[in-house]
């Protein structure tokens, strides 16, 4: 694919190049935020079928970044699980998905300790519909972790993100466990 049609693509997708052609820093586009905006709305079709145009673009882009595609993937898991979900579950999930974007309002507007609430509320609510070893919990927990920094309670913060942190690995580990797995044949026992 020529570089201008490479380029368009970026375009097209919000994202942007501060350095063409140097560096190819590429940051989030907004699809990914029209994807968090379609979640709280609970219009979650509407958001997998806007993830998966996001991964479609991404794929024609030669050298597109490893984690840009990886977001994406997770996103369509994630999005394919919740919309095959009862209307009362996918309820529950945009309430905690808007409350995202509350708690960065409420901090934003200088409410440290009701966006540390809300972010709480939101993370309970996704560890009881994802699992404790989903990506998204992580970065819940993460952002928890900011805002209790925020409200000055540093060992509460360093709890919160050392978890985050812990659960990262761990599924980092069975990523690469599955990786191995893949490489065996799926057989423990072979020796190479």
């Amino acid at each position: 694919m020529p570089a201008a049609a490479a380029l368009a693509l970026f375009a097209m997708l919000g994202c942007h190049d501060d350095s063409l052609p140097s560096s190819r820093a590429v940051t989030a586009s907004p699809s990914r935020e029209t994807i968090d905006s379609l979640r709280c709305l609970g219009r979650y079709q509407s958001a997998l079928a806007t993830a998966r145009a996001r991964e479609r673009a991404l794929d024609r882009i030669p050298g597109a970044p490893g984690w840009m595609r990886d977001d994406s993937r997770r996103d369509i898991a994630t999005l394919a699980r919740i919309a095959a979900c009862p209307d009362s579950v996918r309820a529950a999930f945009a309430v905690a998905d808007a409350a995202t974007a509350r708690a960065d309002s409420l901090e934003a507007a200088g409410d440290s300790r009701a966006a540390m609430e809300t972010t709480r509320a939101q993370l309970a609510t996704r560890r009881r519909l994802l699992g404790p070893e989903h990506p998204e919990i992580a970065a819940s927990m993460s952002a928890l972790a900011r805002l209790t920094l925020d409200y000055a309670d540093a060992l509460a913060a360093y709890q919160l993100d050392l978890g985050a942190l812990e659960d990262e690995v761990n599924l980092l580990d069975i990523a690469l466990f599955e990786l191995y797995l893949s490489k065996r044949g799926g057989d423990l026992t072979k020796r190479q």
